[in-house]
């Protein structure tokens, strides 16, 4: 999928500005949260679209595209602000970070904000996971305010 997302930043978005890619992807993470919330609340079954149909159109197509969007700006900001002769170091460092916050920066902040917070369980996952799919799509929004430190 990540190849996909490559063809397709290169054939339409190279021209882009990092910061509009950004924010399309903030907005698109929002949506995916959106779904899993409507999953989690069987709204899908009251519009009449069944679980495996609605999580094969949403996340089993969407996750894997976000995550390759998710990563394609980075780099590309990167390779823009790369001195001649450093881009192994740089680009190496970059990878590290940036998988550092995708695999386990988010996913410890989250059960930190759950601890502190919500407080659900494996008990109480059934009633309460509809919360975390809410605080996962309100992060997602609150990256916008990260939008004006990137450069132009």
């Amino acid at each position: 999928m990540m190849t996909v997302a490559v063809i397709i930043y290169q054939r339409f978005m190279s021209e882009w500005e990092t910061r509009t890619i950004t924010i399309l992807c903030i907005f698109l993470m929002a949506m995916s949260s959106f779904t899993s919330m409507a999953l989690c609340l069987r709204w899908n079954i009251a519009i009449g679209i069944s679980d495996m149909t609605f999580v094969i159109f949403t996340s089993t197509t969407f996750l894997p595209m976000l995550m390759a969007f998710y990563i394609v700006p980075p780099f590309v900001l990167i390779a823009k602000i790369t001195p001649a002769h450093v881009e192994a170091t740089i680009f190496s460092f970059a990878a590290s970070v940036i998988n550092a916050g995708i695999h386990f920066l988010g996913k410890y902040t989250g059960l930190a904000w759950n601890k502190a917070f919500f407080g659900i369980t494996t008990e109480n996952l059934e009633e309460g996971f509809w919360k975390l799919c809410l605080l996962e799509m309100c992060f997602s929004l609150f990256c916008l305010v990260y939008i004006p430190l990137l450069p132009t």
